[in-house]
């Protein structure tokens, strides 16, 4: 709806205003955002873009200690990224696809 009403720029505004600079809260630490995959799922919706796309590419190391590697995909963008955890991992690579499109934006 923010799209139709105000455009992209407006969109934009509001993604910044309500995950970036609220108050902190459950997915946020010091102002900043700190979940990434529900910022870049809203972004997706706003874009109109596919929903994003998780995928565990790779697990190494030993079983107390695994390294894994997700991989994110939101329409023509994907990024990969390494975690202790696959949640961690799916973050990483969340916030390098909003870096992404951000960069397309601007």
């Amino acid at each position: 709806m923010c799209y139709l009403g105000g455009g992209w720029w407006t969109c934009r505004e509001f993604v910044v205003n309500r995950f970036v600079k609220n108050t902190p809260s459950p997915g946020y630490q010091e102002d900043r955002l700190t979940n990434y995959k529900s910022a870049l799922q809203e972004l997706a919706r706003v874009k109109n873009l596919a929903q994003p796309n998780y995928k565990t590419l790779e697990e190494h190391g030993p079983e107390h200690s695994k390294t894994f590697v997700v991989e994110v995909r939101v329409g023509r963008q994907s990024s990969r990224a390494e975690g202790m955890s696959k949640k961690s991992a799916g973050q990483n690579a969340a916030r390098l696809v909003l870096e992404q499109l951000s960069a397309n934006d601007a």
